[in-house]
C-alpha cells in the first residue's frame, strides 16, 4: 500500500506549523530519521509512531490517517477570541452537512435526520442532536475561516455577544461575529477590509434570528 499520502499531509502540516524535521521529532520524541521516511513514503508508519508525531503536532491522529471525504482535516474547537482555538482529539458522533438554504429554515422545528435532508455527514462529538455543518462560502471571515472550511453550528448552546454564529436576517442566512447591545445588533466579518458590519437597530430588530451557535470547524489543507 501506498502510503505517500501521509507524508504529503504530514509536510503541509509542519509547513503549516513552520516545524523542521528536528524540531518535530524533538517534539514528539521519535527519531528524526523516523520522521524523514514517514516524510518520503518509504516506510509505513506505526501507530504509536502516528500517535507521537499527532501528539507533537497538537491535533488528532485522524488528521494524518483517515481516508475519507475529508481526508485533510483537523477539527478545531472555536472560542470567544479570534485567536483561540484548540484542537479536539475525539470523534464520535456523526452530523448533517446541510445547505445555506436549509439552514435557512432552521427557524422552524426541522428533523435535521430525516431522509433525504442531507446527504453527507461528518464526525464530530457534541450533546446536541440539533447540530448541523455547514461549509463556508466566500472570504467574509477570513483568515480564521476560510473559503472551503466547514463549522459546526449547535442551536441549542446560547450564543452571547461576541460569539461565532450563523444567523439569518431579512432572509439572508450569514455567518458572522456577534455583537450585542441594548438597541443594537452587529453582524461582524473578520475580513473587515473586504466587507461591511452590518448594523440592525429599530424595527429591522425583528427581521434577525439566531440559527446556532459556532462551536467548531473542520479546516481544509
Amino acid at each position: 500500500m501506498d502510503f505517500s499520502y501521509i507524508g504529503d499531509r504530514l509536510r503541509r502540516l509542519m509547513d503549516s506549523a513552520a516545524l523542521t524535521e528536528p524540531a518535530l521529532a524533538k517534539k514528539a520524541g521519535v527519531g528524526q530519521a523516523t520522521i524523514n521516511r514517514i516524510l518520503n513514503g518509504s516506510a509505513r508508519p506505526e501507530h504509536e509512531t502516528i500517535v507521537k508525531i499527532a501528539r507533537g503536532l497538537g491535533i488528532p491522529p485522524e488528521a494524518l490517517t483517515c481516508i475519507d471525504d475529508y481526508i485533510s482535516t483537523i477539527l478545531i474547537n472555536i472560542s470567544n477570541s479570534c485567536d483561540g482555538v484548540d484542537v479536539i482529539p475525539i470523534f464520535k458522533g456523526k452530523i448533517p452537512i446541510i445547505s445555506w438554504v436549509k439552514a435557512g429554515e432552521l427557524h422552524e422545528p426541522i428533523d435535521l435526520y430525516q431522509p433525504g435532508f442531507s446527504d453527507k455527514w461528518i464526525s464530530y462529538d457534541i450533546n446536541d442532536n440539533l447540530a448541523f455543518a455547514l461549509s463556508i462560502q466566500g472570504d467574509s471571515m477570513s483568515p480564521i475561516f476560510e473559503n472551503g472550511d466547514v463549522i459546526i453550528v449547535s442551536p441549542s448552546k446560547e450564543s452571547q455577544s461576541g460569539d461565532y454564529i450563523v444567523a439569518k436576517y431579512k432572509d439572508n442566512v450569514t455567518f458572522k461575529k456577534y455583537k450585542k447591545t441594548d438597541n443594537r445588533i452587529m453582524l461582524i466579518p473578520l475580513n473587515i477590509s473586504n466587507h461591511e458590519i452590518v448594523e440592525i437597530t429599530g424595527s429591522d430588530l425583528m427581521d434577525f434570528k439566531i440559527v446556532g451557535k459556532v462551536v467548531g470547524k473542520y479546516t481544509k489543507y
